[in-house]
């Protein structure tokens, strides 16, 4: 009670805005199960993916893997509510960032940070850029508004803007400090509607060398409504543990 008192008072905006999306989204523009197909037709092997773009720099993304995100989830699992841990797709997001050398990156959804950990965690191995994070807490867990970037380590604060307002206030608040966006990751509302709005408030920061970034795929089309304007030459989707990730970008030019 204690935390849905607090969105109420806080956070309304933002929870009726939820709440619509969530009761009229149409999160469809196909079939359903065409849509299936499409997702497993055009999805490929994560490490193949990398492994020809820089196979050196894939095998420091394991190790990365390995020392830091696997050996955080561990430790979570011993302290944290099980709903909360969410690794989303780490490797990948150490894998760009290093790559793409970013000065601006922005992340709707943050969770415990394990996204926004590889992120920082990159960022600093660079020497350069910055991480501007948006999130809201759950409001079904009392004051889960602590664990938002839980895992982050204070070291790699110094590059961070973590906002937790949600997106309607956090991406006018960040919009209004950037020029522009290097890298992009969405995993926030997870209805067509609310990735839309929150594309349609970024688009204008993207330019030509953009990466974009969307998790959960299998939530609705908006991505390959995206992908099939016909607007976006380089594009790909990897299976991550049974979940499909999409990527907009031409990731081997650096």
């Amino acid at each position: 009670m204690q935390n849905f008192r607090y969105f109420t008072k806080e956070l309304k905006i933002e929870l009726f805005r939820k709440f619509i999306h969530k009761i009229f989204s149409k999160n469809y523009t196909l079939n359903k199960q065409e849509y299936l197909k499409w997702l497993y037709s055009n999805s490929k092997d994560l490490s193949q993916i990398c492994k020809n773009i820089n196979s050196e720099l894939w095998n420091e993304t394991n190790n990365f893997q390995k020392n830091i995100i696997l050996k955080k989830k561990e430790i979570c699992k011993k302290k944290v509510n099980k709903s909360f841990i969410c690794r989303a797709g780490t490797e990948f997001i150490y894998f760009v960032t290093i790559l793409k050398k970013p000065n601006v990156v922005i992340e709707t959804g943050v969770g415990l940070g394990f996204s926004s950990l590889a992120f920082l965690y990159a960022l600093n191995e660079n020497n350069k850029g910055k991480l501007y994070s948006s999130d809201l807490p759950y409001i079904k867990y009392n004051q889960s508004e602590k664990y938002i970037g839980y895992v982050v380590d204070d070291k790699y604060k110094k590059n961070w803007v973590l906002l937790t307002k949600g997106d309607l206030t956090n991406l006018k608040i960040i919009t209004n400090e950037i020029e522009k966006i290097d890298i992009f990751h969405y995993d926030s509302d997870k209805t067509y509607l609310g990735t839309q709005k929150t594309f349609e408030i970024l688009k204008q920061y993207f330019h030509k060398d953009t990466v974009m970034i969307f998790d959960d795929l299998l939530d609705h089309t908006f991505f390959y409504d995206l992908v099939n304007s016909g607007k976006y030459k380089y594009w790909g989707i990897y299976n991550y543990k049974g979940n499909y990730i999409g990527y907009i970008g031409n990731l081997n030019k650096t």
